[in-house]
């Protein structure tokens, strides 16, 4: 089959598309250098038990909300949902700071 060309509205769609992806890794490569700067500096302030659990609850809150905003997931969601969200996060986040 003969490959239809693009318009140049699509090209466009493109290219934007391959920025935004560019922002958001180069956007996580700093957040990732980041958090290894503090985590370091962490380390030489305090113990590791301490410091861990910390950094766990720092990840799901992260994977929550990156979850819900690249997914859309938040548009769906009603109040119940909402709360059972909120509800589910804090039950991770007890359960690391104390294991």
């Amino acid at each position: 089959l003969p490959r239809r060309h693009q318009t140049p509205r699509e090209r466009r769609r493109g290219i934007r598309h391959a920025e935004h992806l560019l922002t958001l890794i180069m956007l996580n490569l700093c957040l990732m250098f980041c958090s290894l700067i503090y985590l370091n500096k962490c380390l030489q302030h305090f113990e590791p038990i301490y410091i861990i659990p910390l950094i766990k609850i720092w990840t799901l809150i992260n994977n929550i909300i990156c979850g819900g905003v690249i997914y859309k997931e938040f548009q769906l969601y009603d109040y119940s949902r909402a709360l059972g969200i909120v509800f589910g996060s804090l039950l991770c986040f007890v359960g690391a700071s104390f294991f």
